[in-house]
């Protein structure tokens, strides 16, 4: 099946690795033009580096930056001469329980995700809406209905997300801008990896990551790639896509997705 991905201009944020990147990289090969960004200028350099500089822009900036945001989106637009559609993917988790943290990182945390969407969302609407077909995406997970108690904040800020993207598909659907999730779930990702280092150095990485498919049991049993998640972003962002908007897409394994 043909996505009808080809031409068109493409931004994800957080493509310097992991679920942001292999969404890049799904686009570019469905034929799109793809700009993205991240905070780590080197890490986002290398990641991209195999790409071809035409098709692919790398911009390093922070998405909680709505200047900077605002520069990205002006940069796309002139180097690709449209834009049709946004991947909102940059973002982070903390740990810790909810009397365990900070006013300061309840703030960080919930403001950062919804900040991830609407620095990008703001400045791009104007241009999406002279697209034919324009789409904008963002991540969700089965945390936004059923928080983990030991990712409090993290948990809080993915059920505001997900409260945002119903909004923002209800006020942009009658400017024929779509807007939907991808729930995301227990995914083999580079930060999994850094959270095994830091909670289990001495149990193998695969041993681990089944234990927590386990633990949270997921009906599949195991972990997702993130392969799986950038194929739904990729049909999300699709002009076939065409009659679907205020939905969540789940890379759960059959976990609730929001």
């Amino acid at each position: 099946m043909d996505l009808g991905l080809t031409g068109r201009a493409i931004i994800v944020s957080g493509g310097s690795s992991g679920i942001g990147l292999a969404c890049v990289a799904a686009l570019l090969a469905e034929g799109a033009m793809v700009a993205t960004c991240a905070r780590d200028h080197e890490r986002l350099r290398h990641a991209t580096a195999a790409f071809d500089p035409a098709s692919c822009l790398a911009v390093p900036a922070d998405v909680t930056d709505a200047r900077a945001m605002e520069a990205f989106v002006a940069t796309t637009v002139e180097r690709f001469g449209r834009l049709d559609g946004v991947a909102a993917i940059a973002g982070q988790g903390i740990h810790g329980r909810a009397l365990d943290l900070s006013i300061a990182q309840w703030e960080s945390e919930v403001m950062g995700k919804l900040r991830g969407v609407l620095n990008l969302v703001a400045p791009a609407r104007p241009h999406l809406r002279r697209s034919d077909g324009p789409r904008i995406v963002t991540l969700s997970a089965p945390t936004a209905r059923d928080p983990d108690p030991g990712m409090a904040a993290s948990s809080a800020g993915r059920a505001a997300l997900a409260n945002l993207s119903r909004a923002l598909a209800l006020d942009l659907a009658g400017e024929g801008i779509s807007v939907n999730a991808v729930a995301v779930g227990l995914i083999d990702t580079p930060r999994q990896h850094r959270r095994h280092d830091d909670v289990a150095p001495n149990i193998p990485y695969d041993d681990w990551l089944r234990g927590e498919a386990d633990e949270r049991a997921v009906p599949m049993r195991r972990p997702g790639s993130v392969a799986d998640v950038a194929l739904l972003v990729t049909l999300a962002l699709s002009p076939a896509l065409g009659y679907t908007t205020g939905s969540v897409l789940d890379a759960t394994g059959g976990l609730p997705g929001s």
